[in-house]
This record gives structure tokens, sequence and C-alpha cells, in this order.
């Protein structure tokens, strides 16, 4: 089973899937509280080199039963707030992930870009026109 918050340490630094838009270090993220359903909490991200720091709503719920994706089996997220994790690399994703909608679905499947490209994800979806890009 994928990470729950709840599984995170409050207070302990992680590094994010994320770069900083300005200096390309990597962001890191810092769990400064966690509800009593152990899904939805508070969080700190910064990057280390600008000094800047935001706090941010974290959390997500992730489905009773998995799916196969891409060949790998994921729990699908069925609510997130502002920020979530890469159901691959379970590293929280800060900006925006890209996510998969399945058809008729009321879960997504949300990645960091860099585990979409070493999946080969990125190779797999098409653009309009039919032609793949990537």
């Amino acid at each position: 089973m994928q990470k729950r918050l709840k599984d995170f340490e409050i207070g302990k630094v992680y590094e994010a899937a994320d770069e900083c838009e300005d200096c390309g270090s990597k962001l890191e993220v810092i769990i400064r509280e966690i509800d009593e359903s152990g899904d939805y909490g508070w969080l700190e991200w910064r990057c280390p080199e600008c000094k800047e720091s935001y706090d941010e709503i974290v959390g997500w719920e992730l489905a009773d039963e998995s799916a196969i994706i891409f060949g790998m089996e994921l729990y699908p997220i069925l609510g997130r707030s502002n920020i979530g994790p890469c159901l691959i690399c379970e590293k929280l994703i800060i900006g925006v992930p890209l996510i998969l909608f399945p058809e008729g679905g009321d879960y997504e499947f949300d990645f960091c870009f860099e585990c979409a490209y070493q999946k080969g994800l990125l190779k797999r979806l098409y653009v309009k026109g039919g032609k793949e890009k990537g």
C-alpha cells in the first residue's frame, strides 16, 4: 500500500519532487501537522538555497483497491488537497503533477514529471492528431 500522510514523520525534512523555479535546487517539505484522519494536514515547503518558505495544506485519500497502470500496481487517489504525492516515488509534489483521469472514474493517478519521464509515461501519451509526443 502506498504512503498516507500519517506515514510521514512530523518535523522531519523530506525532499520534494519539485525544483525551485528561481535557483533549480530541490525543494524540501516538513510536515507540521496531521489531522485525526491521518490523511490531511499542514506542511512547510522551502528552498534550502533561496531561503524562501511557505505553509500549505497537504493531504490525499487513497482507494482501497489498486489498479494496474502502465504495468505498475498503484492505489488511485480519491481526493487531494493542494499538495499530494507522486504515486511512483511517493515524494510530495509542490507544483503541478501529471494527472491521469480514467474515463468514468471518480479518482486520479498523480505523478511527478521525473517519474513520468523515467517510467515512459510521457511517451505513451498522445497529442491531437494521434502523433506520439516525447
